[in-house]
């Protein structure tokens, strides 16, 4: 009678290669790829967080799948000597590749900071080992169990591993391309070897030495192809901050006024001093206002608010309004006012 693990580890086998190329495919959004724009902080914890399941699911499939040595190939393989020599040829040819896009793309070798060397190269050796464990070990050995031919196989584990690098490796249409062919040759050393020790060794060394070179640079190619402007139009990138205005010379009969320091200038007419204004001399100022015939300026009553208010001469002011007659006045209110209920 087939034990729990025959069972059980065959059906869990596609949902953990699956789970795995997600993973892959979603790695930016953890902060494997770096970016300036996100804080490094904030991708330190979901790097983590990656790296912890990542390593989970490879465990598990280890540990459910009776056959994995033999098919899934998560071992150094039988042979070691020529597992580690064909390790090394991989590893030299990603070295030389990993130097000519550096020249080519970048001009030049960007070396990163002695400080980071230490952190960044083991990132990325133990990210070569989950790359190589997932999909030259559960998937290339997954889709050979399920009935694949090993050049079938060999090719489909390299398409998903070239388009789960499209989201980690920028805008470059190179880095896919590289991921591609590198990954037909560390699937054909596994199949090889029988292993994944070979790989492993290769991809480490590819790896570290395109880090070295690059520090991790990817050149753009531009703006992406949903945000370029219609014809006719140029695309022209956004300066940081607007750059202030150039100095210009003030419009003509305009000049230089005294005024605070924020302000350039006034704006005021070159013939106007800033004096405050005075009538002209033909003009005389009435103290008192004159009324019309017939008409007197009387108090003011309390309960007519306009000012300066004139009445007929031999006029009284009208009465504050108050209750009707027979109606008690209401009680104040709270705010000290009358109101009228009813």
């Amino acid at each position: 009678m087939p034990g729990i693990l025959e069972i059980v580890g065959p059906a869990l086998l596609p949902a953990i290669a699956g789970l795995l190329f997600l993973l892959r495919l979603d790695a930016r959004r953890f902060g494997i790829a770096e970016d300036p724009a996100v804080p490094e902080p904030w991708r330190r914890s979901r790097r983590v967080t990656w790296l912890v399941l990542s390593l989970a699911l490879l465990l598990l499939a280890y540990a459910v799948y009776p056959q994995r040595i033999t098919q899934l190939h998560l071992d150094l393989g039988p042979d070691r000597g020529a597992a580690f020599l064909g390790g090394i040829v991989l590893g030299l040819l990603g070295a030389g590749a990993a130097a000519a896009f550096a020249w080519l793309q970048l001009g030049g070798a960007r070396i990163p900071p002695a400080e980071e060397m230490p952190a960044g190269l083991g990132r990325r050796v133990l990210l070569a080992f989950i790359d190589e464990a997932a999909f030259r070990g559960v998937i290339l050995g997954g889709l050979i169990v399920w009935g694949i031919p090993d050049l079938a196989a060999l090719l489909i584990s390299a398409l998903l591993y070239a388009a789960a690098l499209t989201r980690t490796a920028g805008r470059s249409r190179a880095v896919p391309l590289a991921a591609f062919l590198f990954s037909l040759a560390a699937g054909a050393l596994v199949l090889a070897t029988g292993g994944i020790g070979a790989a492993f060794l290769g991809h480490a060394l590819a790896v570290s030495a395109l880090w070295l070179l690059t520090g991790g640079a990817v050149p753009d190619r531009g703006p992406e192809p949903e945000a370029l402007p219609p014809d006719g139009w140029t695309w022209v990138p956004s300066p940081r901050a607007p750059e202030p205005p150039a100095e210009e010379p003030l419009p003509a009969g305009l000049s230089l006024a005294a005024g605070p320091p924020s302000l350039a200038w006034t704006g005021l007419p070159a013939d106007r001093s800033t004096t405050p204004w005075q009538p002209p001399a033909a003009w005389a100022v009435d103290p008192t206002p004159t009324l019309p015939p017939g008409w007197t300026a009387g108090p003011r009553p309390s309960s007519m608010p306009p000012p300066g208010l004139f009445l007929p001469s031999g006029s009284q002011p009208p009465a504050p309004a108050g209750p009707p007659p027979g109606r008690p006045a209401p009680a104040p209110s709270r705010l000290g006012r009358f109101r009228r209920r009813g």
